[in-house]
Parts: structure tokens; sequence; C-alpha cells
């Protein structure tokens, strides 16, 4: 699997939490030994790059690293509540070129990656997120996996968002922004992955109905980087195994209650993943 993705320092007061990981990182360690051959397409700052490549060795990744000018660090109160991140100012290197069969692209601050893959799940991890193929980049066969917000963003009309609430939209809204954003993506046969804010999915295939995934029990929850991980798992049972859509969600959600137990990685094979428990749902 072919990852592109960020390397961020993680700052976390309650439980306290000091590491480097971001999107790409933690998604690339995630799917280490159910993909073999993975590879981490990345910007990194020149001071944590040696030990970003031991951590990818350990793991059997093979590093594309770029250097950046900036060490960007997201700092958190707690692991449900993020503060922002350092710098401010982020300096903008060259665009990533990414190619391959299978390519999991997330959304980054100091640049991005042009992709171009035969089956591509893109992540946008934004607060202002971008189409997929305004740098260029292309897909024969296009995922995205979004949390609520992300397409409400990206599928309404400008400034709805700025003045309203989640809440204050239904079901009917969430269809009309998938079809908008398969309008804006020119691809009528996107797939997208709803993230649900503590774990399970709404799957959007085609004209069928939408297919509600469940979230699963967990003993604990550390919520730092489960967008992360459900994307890389969505992208490899999806992308490699060619598992359906709503299957490959509902495994992405068991991995999730997998990982949020105690940031627990690598991930387990889908024939691994099947003994936990879904969360009933309140409402």
């Amino acid at each position: 699997m072919i990852i592109a993705g960020g390397t961020y320092a993680e700052s976390c007061r309650f439980p306290h939490w000091d590491r480097i990981f971001g999107s790409g990182l933690r998604a690339a360690l995630a799917v280490s030994t159910i993909s073999p051959g993975t590879i981490l397409h990345s910007y990194v700052h020149e001071g944590w790059r040696d030990d970003v490549v031991a951590t990818l060795a350990a793991f059997g990744v093979a590093p594309n690293l770029v250097l950046a000018a900036d060490g960007i660090t997201f700092q958190y109160l707690h692991s449900f509540e993020k503060l922002g991140w350092t710098p401010i100012e982020i300096r903008q290197e060259p665009p990533l070129d990414v190619q391959g069969d299978v390519v999991l692209r997330f959304g980054m601050l100091e640049g991005e990656a042009c992709v171009a893959g035969e089956r591509v799940i893109y992540d946008p991890q934004s607060d202002n997120p971008g189409s997929f193929s305004a740098n260029g980049s292309t897909a024969k066969e296009l995922a995205l996996v979004l949390n609520r917000a992300e397409l409400l963003q990206c599928g309404l009309p400008d400034g709805w968002m700025k003045s309203q609430d989640l809440r204050d939209f239904n079901e009917f809204d969430d269809q009309a922004a998938v079809q908008n954003i398969r309008d804006v993506e020119h691809n009528r046969n996107a797939l997208l992955v709803v993230k649900r804010p503590l774990g399970g999915a709404v799957v959007y295939v085609g004209d069928d109905s939408p297919v509600v995934v469940p979230g699963y029990a967990a003993n604990g929850f550390f919520r730092i980087g489960s967008g992360d991980i459900f994307s890389a798992a969505f992208g490899y049972a999806w992308g490699e195994l060619r598992m359906a859509p709503a299957a490959a969600a509902d495994y992405a959600s068991r991995c999730l209650g997998y990982f949020v137990e105690d940031h627990r990685l690598p991930l387990p094979a889908p024939r691994r993943s099947s003994g936990r428990l879904p969360v009933p749902r309140v409402g």
C-alpha cells in the first residue's frame, strides 16, 4: 500500500502524550504487517528525520521522505480537544508526486500530494477541505473518507456551514452534499464514507441507500489518530483486499475500536478483528 500523508509531532496534556506521528506515519505503521511493502511519502522536519526513518525500518515500511522547513506540532488539551498547531505560519513545500495501484492520500499542512492510482482513498483532514482532483490527482476508482463537517463543508453551498450547527442538518442535506461532491469530482461512481464521531460510519455507494456501519466497543478511548486508523484500515480492505465498501468500512470500524484502547499498532487482519461487540445506536 502507498500512503501519502503528514509526519507531525503530537502533544497532549491529559493524558500526557508527546510523540511524533501524524496521519501519514501512523497509517503506514498501522498497515505495516497486513500490507507488506508499504511505502510512506511524507514531508519530515530535518530534526526528526533519523527517528522517523528508524521507526519506519522497525515496522518494515519504506520511506520516501522530503525534508520540510518547519516541524509542525499539534497540541491537544485532551484527546477529544485539539487546541491548534505550531507554527501558525507554515512554509509551503513543493507537491509530492505519488503513483501506484492502491494509494491513500491525506491532506497535509505544508504541502499536498498529487496522486495517480487505480484505487485511491482520499481523506482531506481539513477544516477547509479541497476537492481530490483540484491539484490534478486522478483515480480509476475513488473513495473519499470524511467526517460529517467535511462532508457538509465540501458539498453544501458556500456560507451554509459558517452560521449553522451540524445538528441543524439532516440526512437529506447529507445526501445532497454527497451528490454535489460527486459533481465537483466529475465522478458519479465515487464512494463516500462518512465517519461518525465515536466510531462507525455511513457508506454511500452509487444510487443505493446509505449503509450505516456500527461503532464497536472499546475498553478505553484515546482519540488522537483514530481518523487516521479508520482511513488506513478502510484503504487496505477496499483497496488491496477488494472488499465491498460497507464490509471494508465495518472492518475499519472494528480496527478503530482496537486502536483507541491504547494506541495499539499495527492493526489486526480482518479475520482477527471480528470479536468486538457493536455499540447500540441511541436515538
